[in-house]
């Protein structure tokens, strides 16, 4: 019985670390109104009127574009909220994911909130440079609650 369970137990142990050399480092990326301000002020033109800051994050590489997508979709964590990261995305869930002809296509639902008229642009650079990270996905369709809201982000 305890030579059973040490070998579940080393069994256990090899698919985590399997697991764990399948993963790679994706950006997901976030507004920052500090950041922006401070490139603003440093003569940095490209920042200005809107900027996607990227973060790292670690996903599995079997679905690193969904898992990028649902990482952009949770937000900053407590300590980039503290940074200064915000998302336009709060609210939204994924709804469906699909890559056909280099196209990602973005369903998602939920609560769209735009407080400004930075809002949307703002929101959309953060989904288009997280998925134009990876090389299978040259463009990118966003539809929010059934409704294509925006125009195709290129």
């Amino acid at each position: 019985m305890k030579h059973a369970l040490l070998v579940l137990l080393v069994l256990g142990l090899c698919a985590g670390s399997s697991s764990a050399q399948s993963m790679r480092e994706v950006k997901v990326y976030f507004q920052n109104v500090t950041r922006e301000l401070h490139d603003q002020n440093a003569g940095d033109s490209t920042a200005f009127p809107v900027a996607a800051y990227g973060v790292p994050r670690s996903v599995d590489t079997r679905y690193s574009i969904r898992q990028a997508l649902v990482q952009l979709l949770k937000g900053p964590t407590p300590t980039e909220r503290d940074s200064g990261y915000t998302s336009g995305l709060d609210g939204l869930r994924l709804v469906r994911l699909t890559v056909y002809r280099h196209r990602a296509t973005i369903h998602l639902r939920g609560r769209l909130q735009l407080a400004g008229v930075l809002s949307e642009p703002r929101m959309r650079l953060q989904v288009k440079r997280t998925m134009l990270q990876f090389p299978r996905i040259r463009h990118v369709s966003l539809i929010i609650n059934g409704r294509r809201s925006f125009n195709d982000l290129r």
